[in-house]
């Protein structure tokens, strides 16, 4: 619960660029013992707040006593109820779970030695790490000076980082986070010019010779830092830029009050040879009908088997053609108010 996700903070700047976005009170005796934050996407349907940025969702409270998610939902006036990032304590909503994600995390609450040890302790090697300093002694010597800030306030770094990132996405083939949620830069920006350590955005950046070579940017509750954009220089990719700066960010977070950096849902190589514990998040979605709840476990299936296939790129890529032409085509009837043919 002491996640960024989780604080009031971040719904209320999502709600401040983002439309739709509603909040359940959960009530005992007539005073409120949590909250529900959820957005409307269309008349009785919703996701998450900032679902295509949030990385923790559910009920925010404690021993609420609600008995179902049937009695929830209905009150709320929901029809259905998607997640993908489920919090692990979210009793009431078990049965919607489609499937479990690992969520990994680097957490040096006892310092940087303490972590690696815990590392070993748990059958882990820390050869990346050594190798990480390697990579990072070779970047020096044949670029120059290497540095790290790993709290910077500039926001032409973030729009590095954004770039970066974008071209990554392309890439990969992925779907633009920036085109699927217009406002998530709007949102990035401004949760960095936040200073409250309660709730802000942070960003931490290596340096080649005074030149941005790879960022992290993240939401920062207290000691809890969660990534949600990392990215780099291309170009410098034999050296592993980035891994470098999450490990030299490990080293330093503690000195700024930071003792857990949560690295996002997924197992992709960085996150399982850095992670120290995990959170195991749920995806999956309540539904009114029991018939399109099934339906939706279904369809869910269906999509993760397709994604995880060696064709899973094309098909995204070919998919988000067609939704594309889609909006254009909807766009125009609408400007143009007459039917297409």
């Amino acid at each position: 619960m002491r996640n960024p996700f989780l604080c009031p903070e971040f719904t209320q700047l999502v709600s401040d660029v983002c439309p739709g976005i509603q909040i359940g009170v959960v009530q005992r005796q007539g005073s409120p013992v949590g909250f529900f934050p959820f957005q409307e996407v269309r008349p009785g349907v919703a996701v998450p707040v900032g679902n295509c940025l949030s990385g923790l969702q559910g009920i925010i409270g404690e021993g609420l006593g609600i008995e179902d998610a049937d009695g929830l939902m209905k009150s709320l006036g929901l029809s259905s109820w998607s997640f993908g990032h489920l919090e692990p304590s979210q009793e009431i909503f078990e049965p919607f779970i489609f499937e479990r994600h690992e969520s990994p995390c680097i957490v040096v609450d006892e310092g940087f030695d303490a972590y690696l040890s815990r590392r070993m302790e748990q059958g882990h090697t820390n050869r990346n790490h050594f190798n990480a300093e390697r990579k990072a002694r070779s970047l020096k010597r044949r670029m120059g000076s290497i540095r790290v800030e790993i709290d910077s306030r500039d926001e032409s770094l973030l729009d590095h980082l954004v770039t970066w990132k974008r071209h990554q996405m392309k890439m990969t083939r992925h779907r633009d986070l920036f085109i699927e949620c217009p406002w998530a830069e709007n949102f990035v920006t401004r949760s960095l010019r936040r200073s409250d350590n309660a709730f802000r955005g942070q960003l931490a950046v290596l340096f080649v010779d005074d030149v941005p070579v790879a960022a992290l940017y993240g939401l920062r509750s207290r000691e809890v830092l969660h990534g949600l954009l990392l990215g780099f220089d291309r170009r410098l990719a034999r050296f592993s830029p980035g891994i470098i700066l999450l490990v030299e960010l490990s080293k330093r977070m503690s000195r700024i009050g930071v003792t857990q950096l949560n690295l996002g849902r997924g197992r992709e190589f960085y996150k399982q040879t850095l992670k120290s514990d995990s959170l195991y998040v749920g995806a999956g979605g309540w539904s009114r009908s029991r018939l399109l709840g099934r339906l939706d476990r279904e369809r869910y299936r269906i999509r993760t088997s397709v994604a995880r296939s060696p064709a899973g790129p094309v098909i995204r890529s070919t998919w988000g053609e067609m939704q594309r032409s889609a909006d254009f085509l909807l766009q125009r009837r609408e400007r143009v108010g007459t039917p297409l043919r």
